[in-house]
């Protein structure tokens, strides 16, 4: 795992529809009003952490909020929605960005926030495809597929039992690492 270059701050959202539903710029063009929306809105106070290099933090704390935000505890990190710890470092891959990031704990302090080599490849697909499975009336993983990505009926059925998705689930129950697999293999077809 390759270390990238140095952030002074970062920001990163929960696992819930309305951030899901927004593209990575989104969260860098309004991050002021943002963290304004975090001193008056539930939605933004319970599910948003914003970190700043050189200052304190309680590490426990923190580890729980991103696991009460629907992140994923994982060995290693591989996907958006997943965090681990080893000693005072922890790395993340908020839904937000396009990189997984490395938090370097000295004590308390926030020694440094690095950019990981761990990244989404094609932002613009992911989003449209999850986007997509949101719109619309029927509400169900596999009617969203047929009716807003035109797939057909039989791609459907294949996609979703290779990856073990229950079809009458629903976007919002799919974890981030459903997302992913599920947009790598909907990207494999070739009307795609």
């Amino acid at each position: 795992m390759l270390e990238k270059e140095s952030l002074n701050q970062i920001l990163i959202v929960g696992i819930t529809p309305y951030f899901l539903d927004k593209e990575v710029f989104w969260f860098q063009e309004n991050l002021q009003d943002i963290l304004k929306a975090r001193n008056t809105q539930i939605l933004f106070q319970d599910n948003i952490i914003y970190l700043e290099k050189k200052r304190s933090y309680d590490l426990y704390q923190l580890l729980r909020k991103l696991d009460e935000m629907g992140y994923e505890k994982v060995f290693k990190v591989q996907d958006p929605g997943e965090f681990s710890q080893i000693g005072g470092v922890i790395d993340v891959f908020p839904i937000n960005t396009m990189a997984a990031i490395r938090l370097d704990f000295l004590g308390n302090e926030i020694e440094e926030i690095k950019l990981l080599a761990i990244k989404i490849d094609d932002e613009k697909n992911f989003f449209r495809i999850v986007k997509a499975c949101f719109a619309g009336k029927r509400k169900q993983i596999h009617n969203t597929l047929r009716n807003n990505l035109l797939l057909e009926k039989n791609q459907v059925k294949q996609i979703l039992a290779s990856l073990k998705i229950n079809p009458a689930a629903r976007p919002q129950e799919l974890k981030i690492e459903d997302w992913i697999k599920l947009v790598d293999r909907i990207s494999n077809y070739s009307n795609f």
